[in-house]
């Protein structure tokens, strides 16, 4: 049983972090040679989830589990949360046009702390003084990376029709999306965990397809703002965006890692969620490079400071993985007591 389990584990690491590492990628070319229209993709991309959470349910649970897909109390119970893990996303695809897909993984790791801090102050979670320094130390990394980051790489400059590049730099513009992003979506997985976990006796694919509900309302809502925007905004949503055949690989490669990623967070522990964003950032960021040096007049967009800012912020991240966290004073006899008295 446990060779099974843990068998069972690794094809999950192993699945997310090939599909994450993808997902990366493909919304990287997508965002900056397709101009995709992002609450499009997105939610295009929660539609089918949502198809496929209704046929999942119909298949194992029949009409009832359908109609707790379509739970509209629920699915507004969640509401804010999908609203804020949808902005999140369309602030990462915006950023992409600045900055690159393994960079902005490295940089994201700084949510590790980020959620620990809200848990902290929200659910009320117990960190050891050991976990506090590691913690300490990933979110000086991490900034670090971001300011040699920036340093050293200048991003592609967008101009408008006129020719005239903004007064704020793009790859300021860029950060500042990333990290209100990284914001958002920090409060929102808080939010997100009390929700998958503490009602264990739903099955996953219900309570997902109850936050695909709320994310698609959030995106229809955003679609609507970007087509009423003025003329002339490269950001805006066209119907040429709407044929460009080069979101539908996005879209695709999005949907089952939503999943697949859900799953993960519902059964692995969270020192296998973060060996497996370890493993994840480490493929996004180091593949790009590889096949730079494969194509001509791409290799000098190689910087070894970077490089190595990176790799300290992969290490702080495997130390705060491994700290020991702290013991829970009391929990036992709290325990002890319900069982006795259930």
């Amino acid at each position: 049983a446990w060779r099974r389990s843990a068998c069972q584990v690794a094809w999950l690491v192993f699945l997310f972090v090939a599909l994450d590492a993808s997902k990366s990628l493909a919304v990287s070319w997508a965002a900056v040679h397709g101009h995709m229209c992002a609450p499009l993709v997105i939610g295009a991309k929660n539609a089918l989830s949502i198809g496929f959470g209704m046929a999942l349910a119909a298949g194992l649970d029949g009409a009832a589990g359908v109609r707790q897909c379509l739970d509209l109390r629920r699915a507004l119970r969640v509401l804010p949360v999908a609203g804020s893990f949808c902005a999140a996303q369309i602030f990462a695809l915006e950023a992409l046009r600045a900055f690159d897909a393994g960079s902005l993984k490295v940089i994201a790791q700084v949510n590790l702390p980020t959620t620990a801090l809200l848990s902290w102050l929200v659910l009320g979670r117990r960190y050891s003084l050991r976990q506090w320094l590691a913690m300490t130390l990933l979110l000086v990394a991490t900034t670090a990376f971001m300011q040699v980051r920036m340093l050293f790489f200048e991003p592609p400059r967008w101009e408008d029709e006129d020719g005239h590049a903004p007064r704020v730099p793009d790859k300021v513009i860029g950060m500042s999306f990333f990290l209100a992003g990284i914001t958002l979506s920090c409060l929102a997985s808080i939010f997100a965990e009390r929700f998958l976990k503490t009602r264990y006796e739903i099955p996953f694919y219900i309570q997902k397809t109850n936050l695909m509900l709320g994310e698609l309302l959030s995106a229809c809502f955003m679609i609507n703002l970007n087509f009423r925007r003025g003329s002339g905004d490269v950001d805006i949503c066209s119907w040429e965006q709407v044929r460009d055949w080069r979101q539908f690989p996005v879209v695709l490669v999005w949907l089952v890692h939503g999943w697949m990623a859900g799953l993960l967070v519902k059964r692995c522990s969270a020192l296998v969620k973060n060996i497996s964003h370890i493993l994840s950032a480490l493929v996004t960021y180091f593949l790009p490079l590889l096949m730079a040096r494969v194509a001509e007049g791409e290799s000098q967009q190689h910087c070894w400071p970077v490089t190595l800012c990176a790799m300290l912020v992969l290490i702080s991240v495997q130390l705060y993985a491994t700290v020991p966290p702290a013991r829970q004073h009391g929990g036992g006899s709290r325990g002890r007591r319900r069982q006795v008295s259930g």
